[in-house]
């Protein structure tokens, strides 16, 4: 993003820095810590608690420690994976499934502010809860064991995983992913290595033992008693002014003059990192006559071993690039200290924040250039390992194979000045219907259209895809008519991303191509791996479901879904529609409870809805689920061939003849995303005192809709939203002891 996206985190900075404040209060320093003087350590290896079902089971407990960081530091409050972040690191074979249980034994309140404006899920109440959901970063795995975002532990509760393991050697990560809050739970340390080996890649004669480690890349800021900072409301990214390293502040690696093999990660919240070696003195101070470190040889990405290796770093090479890597970006990577006994090296990074390019223009608001420091020890190691030039040949995807292009158009709000209030993909928020759906076992090419000022790192749950290119296209015009004009060819991956990947970085005004197989039915989630951008509204579900030659679903129940009084005369209806590509005869039944059942054959046409009207029922007092259900002759359905929903039948009315809802709701208004009026509904059980706000997303009433005494009812309220800037709102309800958020977006 532009450089007015960090005004917000400069302004909270400021005010922690020149305000006078209790010690206890005062942001940490760094210049006040002694760098690389506490050394670099590697987590632990999990071992099996015992075997379920014939597989392996690990039990992982989510439990809050404190954490020595720095020995010039008081101990740090933070959120592990068994007592330690980064957390024990899994190490499995390929072809090998286990079972993991996910323990959260957190306290009940979370350790970091929880800005609740920033999803229902969290406006609801559960947002200053410790909610958890493991997700497998880079798993091939059921949807029902991904980590979907809303399916989250509270204290107390146990999820059961199995993992199948059926990928090739790979590294990957596991980090939660719980809806509004992933960025502050990872930020306060749920996240380690998930490492799958195979023959093939153990028989390559690779570093291994000790000299296979790995090394988790993040940014955090303290206050000067230890403790996290974190900013209370949401801003577009949060840089940390320190570098943390496998848990530790600015450490000392001590290695053997021998080659060793390092499982890298980004594992940062939003920082990018651009990666050079240089010779340093003991203390990490690079001569202004700089001579570049050893070179780093790539032999692997997120997904597995490269065909050919990548070479960053190299002394013999002045134009050899630096090691750019992303969030959520993890690379296998050789280095070779042979001959360098004695010698210090410093890891430096120059990726700017925020990060719009190597090349951007735009000044460093938050840089962080020293990372750690490498000492060689003087010592004679025999090392009979290699780096191998051409890793693991691959079999990659043909384009020609691919049954459809999507284009996913990464978009960014703007409040009137220009700041950054959240970002979207195809003008859509989570919650809004899923639009994508993948055919089981087809190839599809996604274009990532970029239109914003920031690098995104895209993540998708479940597939490997390869990057095919990048082309530049004229983002102006493209936001003026909506047409994509391309500005130049395209361009290939770079060598390091010729191969399985992930997470693939997509520039400002590039569109990305890659292209997958989906190969598992379920839902699933694709977004940026910013977290603070996937936090608010830079994520989407897709969906993967069956052979979509025939293929029809339920859209939607019109109704009756709500509450009505006994004795009125009701239509069922419901809305169909034929996702496959023949014209289809669809039998739809339509059940409620045991009191009434209906089948309609309906034709639709190739693509097209059909809205069905069933006949008429009287109403009975009573609660029922009603059920809509779909068949088609060759039975090939996609995963909502039902939809269900309640209706009750009260005796009662209030004093205008109206039916009495049974309890308080404020449902979601609509149309959202709006420009002008919205509409919102909402329910009372009983007479009572309500109040209906909107406020922006930094907490403060914009509008005040209502204040007074209402009978019990269904009321809908209309508002003009005309006056409203762009941007993201709340919706805030309060009846009695009942509250209700929802949030919408403004659009001009």
């Amino acid at each position: 993003m532009f450089n007015k996206k960090v005004g917000v985190f400069i302004i909270i900075l400021l005010f922690f820095v020149l305000t006078p404040k209790p010690v206890f209060s005062q942001l940490l320093d760094p210049t006040t810590l002694t760098k690389y003087i506490d050394p670099l350590p590697q987590p632990p290896v999990r071992t099996p608690a015992g075997m379920v079902s014939g597989y392996p089971y690990y039990n992982v407990h989510e439990r809050q420690v404190k954490q020595k960081m720095h020995s010039q530091l008081d101990s740090t409050p933070v959120w592990t994976y068994d007592g330690v972040t980064p957390g024990p690191t899994f190490l499995v074979w390929s072809g090998q499934p286990n079972y993991v249980r996910y323990y959260n034994d957190l306290p009940a309140n979370h350790l970091l502010p929880v800005d609740t404006t920033i999803h229902p899920m969290a406006g609801m109440g559960w947002g200053a809860s410790s909610r958890t959901v493991t997700h497998l970063h880079g798993g091939d795995v059921p949807a029902k064991y991904d980590g979907w975002p809303l399916a989250t532990k509270t204290p107390g509760q146990m999820q059961q995983y199995l993992y199948p393991n059926s990928q090739q050697a790979a590294t990957l990560w596991y980090h939660d992913h719980a809806m509004g809050i992933t960025r502050l739970n990872a930020y306060a340390g749920i996240a380690a290595f998930y490492i799958i080996i195979d023959p093939y890649e153990r028989n390559l004669n690779l570093p291994s033992g000790p000299y296979e480690i790995g090394i988790a890349l993040q940014d955090r800021s303290f206050y000067a008693d230890g403790r996290l900072f974190y900013p209370a409301d949401w801003v577009p990214e949060f840089f940390g002014d320190v570098a943390v390293i496998n848990g530790v502040i600015w450490p000392k690696l001590e290695v053997d003059p021998v080659k060793y093999r390092v499982h890298l990660l980004a594992g940062g919240n939003d920082r990018f990192w651009n990666i050079k070696l240089f010779e340093s003195d003991a203390n990490g101070v690079v001569p202004v006559e700089s001579v570049p470190g050893p070179a780093i040889y790539q032999i692997g990405a997120e997904q597995g071993l490269l065909p050919n290796t990548a070479i960053f770093n190299d002394p013999l090479d002045p134009t050899s690039p630096r090691l750019l890597m992303g969030p959520g970006e993890r690379f296998d990577v050789v280095i070779d200290f042979g001959g360098q006994q004695g010698k210090y090296f410093l890891v430096h990074n120059n990726a700017k924040t925020p990060f719009s390019g190597v090349n951007s223009p735009g000044p460093d608001e938050v840089p962080l250039p020293e990372l750690f420091l490498i000492h060689v020890k003087d010592t004679l190691v025999n090392d009979p390992s290699t780096i191998p030039m051409h890793p693991r040949p691959q079999q990659f995807l043909n384009p020609a194979q691919s049954v459809l292009t999507r284009d996913i158009i990464m978009e960014e709000m703007m409040d009137p000045q220009g700041n950054p209030i959240g970002l979207m993909l195809n003008g859509k928020m989570f919650d809004d219907p899923i639009s994508e759906f993948p055919i089981i076992n087809t190839i599809e090419i996604w274009r990532w259209v970029n239109t914003t000022g920031d690098v995104h790192p895209m993540h998708q749950h479940l597939v490997q895809f390869q990057v095919l290119d990048r082309t530049p296209f004229d983002v102006d015009h493209y936001m003026m008519t909506g047409e994509i004009v391309l500005t130049g060819p395209p361009e290939p991956p770079a060598p390091n991303e010729v191969g399985w990947k992930d997470t693939h970085l997509v520039p400002p005004g590039y569109i990305s191509r890659t292209i997958a197989r989906f190969n598992r039915l379920g839902k699933y989630v694709y977004h940026c791996h910013i977290l603070a951008h996937e936090e608010n509204e830079m994520m989407r579900p897709f969906e993967v479901i069956t052979n979509g030659v025939h293929d029809a679903g339920v859209v939607s129940i019109v109704g009756p879904c709500e509450t009505i009084p006994a004795g009125t005369t009701v239509y069922p209806t419901a809305v169909v529609q034929n996702f496959g590509g023949y014209d289809e005869y669809i039998a739809v039944f339509f059940n409620i409870g045991c009191r009434y059942s209906d089948c309609k054959w309906v034709r639709v046409e190739a693509g097209q809805t059909a809205t069905v009207v069933f006949r008429p029922w009287v109403a009975i007092a009573g609660r029922y689920n009603e059920e809509v259900s779909i068949y088609i002759d060759n039975d090939q359905l996609r995963s909502n061939n039902s939809m269900q929903c309640n209706l009750t039948v009260t005796n009662g009315s209030n004093s205008h003849g109206e039916n009495v809802p049974l309890s308080y709701e404020l449902f979601r208004p609509n149309p959202n995303p709006t420009a002008n009026n919205l509409s919102i509904k909402f329910a009372l059980p009983k007479p009572s005192r309500v109040e209906i706000a909107v406020y922006d997303i930094n907490g403060r009433v914009v509008k005040n809709l209502i204040s007074e005494n209402r009978a019990a009812g269904f009321y809908r309220v209309n508002t003009d939203c005309r006056e409203l800037s762009s941007g993201v709102y709340i919706l805030k309800m309060k009846a009695e002891d009942f509250k209700s958020y929802e949030k919408f977006v403004v659009t001009k």
